[in-house]
């Protein structure tokens, strides 16, 4: 069933099913073409989905750093992160674009951009596994790159065994640089809460003055940490 605009809402679980139980076939049988309309708002429906997942789990104090603070905003992430999603969609499929093309794709643009909307399928389950410290994000991470290898061969023609040494390296790269990020942004939230507690206890009962000087100390305190755990994930 589509919408007026012709767009095939209703067949939307079935592709997210397709792509998680069965992207062989999934891919295989996917559309190369056909306008970025279908694409963009599948990866907005499950960007939604996830953002969702994502604020109800920082409510209730689980999930990646800095969930909670989403989750005190979450009318704003529920529209920010579907627009970050579809522009981060767009610099996946030009990224992937490129890869391909250097692999002996000859499937263009719009076919690449298909392939990485329709692997945010994955979302709201990876959202879900982030209530785990790290295995959200190596869940994702370690999934995403087996679709790109199943899609590599599918939809781009590509010989299994390149895409997995090519994809599976960049892959890797990527795995290290999420749990190595994921593990400054907890360090920094932890050390941020420490600080706001212990901001919290010093001003009260305490002169303008004072409190100015205690506000002074808290920023230096969040600037020091901020570099720390910079120069800790570089």
């Amino acid at each position: 069933m589509s919408d007026s605009s012709g767009i095939n809402i209703a067949g939307m679980p079935d592709q997210a099913i397709g792509v998680i139980t069965a992207p062989r076939a999934f891919f295989r049988g996917m559309a190369r073409t056909g306008g970025y309309i279908d694409p963009i708002v599948f990866l907005v429906v499950m960007g939604l989905a996830a953002a969702l997942i994502q604020i109800v789990l920082g409510f209730m104090g689980l999930g990646q750093a800095g969930i909670t603070a989403m989750a005190a905003t979450g009318f704003v992430a529920i529209i920010m992160v579907p627009i970050f999603l579809v522009i981060g969609g767009f610099i996946g499929a030009a990224i992937s674009f490129v890869i391909w093309r250097f692999m002996g794709s000859q499937q263009g643009y719009e076919t690449a951009f298909r392939c990485i909307a329709y692997m945010s399928a994955i979302l709201p389950i990876t959202a879900l596994l982030s209530a785990i410290p790290y295995l959200g994000g190596i869940v994702h991470v370690v999934w995403a790159f087996y679709l790109v290898i199943i899609a590599s061969v599918e939809v781009h023609g590509i010989r299994e065994r390149t895409a997995q040494i090519v994809f599976g390296i960049i892959g890797l790269i990527v795995l290290v640089m999420s749990v190595s990020n994921e593990y400054a942004a907890r360090n920094f939230a932890e050390r941020f809460d420490q600080m706001s507690r212990g901001f919290g206890e010093n001003i009260e009962n305490k002169s303008p003055e004072e409190v100015g000087q205690a506000v002074g100390e808290f920023l230096k305190g969040l600037e020091n940490a901020t570099r720390q755990d910079t120069g800790s994930s570089n």
